[in-house]
């Protein structure tokens, strides 16, 4: 584990996980763009993206003020902390002409304190780091990647495979930072003692099959051995990018008997819920962002075979060129 890449915020106060984390910058990249962050109730990771060190600054700035608050009552609550993350990236961004369009994926799971009697867990997600869950012997993926191949995926256009193997698998539609307004994903699940949860970026997924995930976190009990495990396996496959995990396990909650429900569907917020005054409904967009020059043509090309500009999106590709690959 690199500390470097890392921002500890924990006391003495009580704290319902127990966890360990590992971040590694690949067997390419010379820059780690990862960040996670720890409080005694928020755990946290993101995967950053832009030239001049905009990404190592993007996921750091993003994880920093996330927390900046300490107690979480809602999931609501949780996911306007996200929005004032995007704020503060992108007014970042904003202010050197070397950081503009930076941004980072976020994903983040916090312990709710409204109602102390009915032990709470919120979830957020933005882009396409993910959250899983080991209950019951099984593992659920919670977040849902905001990328163009998942979207395509959702719809019946490509199947699983295919989209575990796409070559425009790295688009994501989805980012913090990148503009001035965000959607945020929010779940809102019942704590229960020995549920194990994951919070990974992309580096893991890419590389390592859910049933080693599987496999690994389902055998090797300490958490922070676990962590270290799913990275070397990331490394060991061909570790292509910067990896993380964090490997969270619940203290203190409901029992197993309690069923663990997971919506299928998130409630997405964004700047507009958190403001007194009704905002008028803008028509959908879809933004996307991209590592890697030469996307642009391509993506386009294949969004229109698709379907996917029915909707006249305003289309953000942001490519990095002449830093790293």
């Amino acid at each position: 584990m690199k500390e470097e890449r890392s921002f500890h915020q924990t006391s003495q106060s009580h704290s319902v996980f127990s966890w360990g984390a590992s971040t590694h910058v690949g067997n390419v990249r010379t820059q780690n763009q990862d960040y996670f962050g720890i409080s005694d109730q928020i755990i946290t990771v993101a995967d950053g993206m832009g030239g001049h060190n905009g990404g190592e600054i993007a996921s750091e700035t993003a994880i920093k003020e996330l927390l900046q608050k300490q107690k979480i009552l809602q999931s609501k609550e949780l996911a306007e902390q996200v929005t004032n993350a995007n704020e503060a990236v992108h007014n970042r961004a904003q202010e050197n002409p070397t950081l503009y369009g930076m941004g980072t994926t976020l994903c983040a799971i916090a312990q709710l304190t409204d109602l102390p009697t009915v032990p709470k867990l919120g979830i957020i997600n933005v882009g396409d780091s993910r959250i899983y869950v080991l209950a019951g012997g099984q593992l659920r993926q919670i977040s849902q990647d905001h990328s163009l191949v998942e979207t395509m995926h959702r719809e019946g256009k490509i199947t699983k495979i295919q989209a575990q193997n796409h070559p425009q698998r790295n688009v994501i539609t989805r980012s913090i930072g990148t503009h001035k307004d965000v959607e945020v994903d929010c779940w809102e699940l019942t704590a229960r003692v020995g549920d194990r949860y994951l919070l990974c970026t992309d580096g893991l997924t890419n590389e390592v099959l859910d049933s080693t995930i599987h496999n690994i976190l389902h055998t090797i009990t300490d958490p922070q051995k676990a962590s270290e495990a799913l990275i070397q396996n990331a490394i060991e496959a061909e570790g292509l990018d910067n990896v993380t995990a964090v490997v969270v396990d619940i203290k203190e909650g409901n029992d197993q008997s309690t069923p663990l429900e997971i919506p299928t569907n998130p409630t997405t917020y964004t700047n507009s819920s958190f403001l007194s005054t009704p905002q008028k409904k803008k028509e959908p967009t879809l933004r996307i962002l991209s590592l890697g020059a030469g996307v642009q043509s391509s993506c386009l090309a294949l969004m229109a075979q698709e379907g996917l500009t029915k909707h006249k999106p305003d289309y953000m590709i942001f490519a990095d060129t002449g830093w790293e690959p």
